[in-house]
């Protein structure tokens, strides 16, 4: 039977030792199976504690930090469908800066309860130079429209694509 995985509080200890006798990183994460990021983590708050006059380092987690849902309870996620409710103009952002989360818990709040943010767009997304061109050929064409020579003409507005009636020859399909 395999050895059981130490708890992460115990992989931290150990890392921290084999941080203190100058292992490798490599020779480190052969020992212990864990990966850099936590290996360079422990390394940095120890060299963050020697600057600081102190030996000791907190291998604790922060509080709120580790994969336990605590977040998304079941009063949280009444208070959000209320708040919701009554504040459906606001934006995802504004959501979770009102209940102090992150912007991941309320778009996974908003996907489990099957809800949509109704907020529009604020801003164009047309340019200013695209605006002035626009501005431009909608005067050319207005002056084209007006001359005499043109007025028999038949004109037809589509903001279709333009398409052709024989099909052209896609090599893809000769496979």
């Amino acid at each position: 039977m395999p050895p059981e995985k130490p708890n992460k509080r115990e992989l931290r200890i150990r890392v921290d030792a084999d941080l203190d006798i100058r292992l490798p990183y490599s020779e480190i994460r052969q020992l212990t199976g864990a990966s850099l990021s936590p290996i360079g983590r422990i390394k940095r708050q120890k060299k963050d504690a020697k600057a600081a006059g102190t030996s000791r380092v907190d291998l604790d987690r922060k509080p709120g930090s580790g994969c336990i849902k605590t977040v998304r309870t079941k009063d949280f996620i009444e208070h959000f469908v209320k708040e919701a409710a009554a504040h459906a103009t606001q934006s995802i952002r504004a959501h979770a800066r009102h209940f102090m989360c992150s912007l991941g818990t309320i778009k996974a709040t908003m996907n489990s309860l099957s809800l949509r943010s109704f907020v529009c767009c604020r801003q164009h997304f047309i340019t200013n130079m695209a605006k002035k061109k626009r501005f431009a050929h909608a005067k050319k064409l207005l002056n084209w429209l007006k001359q005499k020579d043109n007025a028999l003409t038949v004109k037809v507005f589509s903001d279709k694509k333009i398409f052709t009636v024989d099909q052209f020859h896609n090599h893809r399909n000769d496979r």
